[in-house]
């Protein structure tokens, strides 16, 4: 278990005895371009969400999902990110341990019996394509566009 640009000591103390169970490795922060590649070679991806805060959605989140892995967010948030998730059908919001376990089994037997592109065909690629960078550039171009066209006085001829 790897993970980038965190606090090695709030990581660790949440896996007590971890390096007994677990490997794990706290790496420092490194360049978007090197996450994306992170990213890419993971197999599921931790997404730790702000429940209590509604309406929020980090730029992290927007990443996982062009990523095209799995996304496990914990806890459930009640809120946007659980809804993004399920919207695409790109992973799970869980809070309770033994959900977390049993999500991460039903992803590790895809994988282990060669079925998990299988699991990523019940993304939503159509949702997810809505917050792909181009979509978003689009949709902030047209709004720039719309403010724009009713503020630009006329020009005398």
């Amino acid at each position: 278990m790897a993970f980038y640009g965190s606090d090695p000591e709030l990581i660790e103390s949440a896996f007590p005895d971890g390096a007994n169970r677990v490997p794990l490795t706290v790496h420092p922060r490194i360049a978007h371009k090197e996450v994306l590649r992170v990213l890419m070679d993971s197999s599921v991806l931790l997404l730790l969400s702000h429940a209590g805060e509604t309406g929020v959605l980090t730029g992290k989140v927007f990443d996982y999902l062009a990523a095209g892995r799995p996304i496990l967010a914990v806890p459930d948030d009640h809120g946007e990110t659980s809804s993004l998730i399920r919207r695409t059908g790109a992973g799970a919001a869980v809070t309770e341990v033994e959900a977390i376990v049993r999500q991460l089994v039903v992803w590790f037997s895809a994988w282990k019996n060669g079925t998990l592109d299988a699991m990523r065909s019940a993304r939503n690629e159509v949702e997810i394509a809505r917050y792909s960078r181009r979509e978003q550039t689009k949709q902030l171009a047209s709004i720039l566009d719309q403010m724009t066209a009713h503020q630009m006085p006329q020009m005398p001829e």
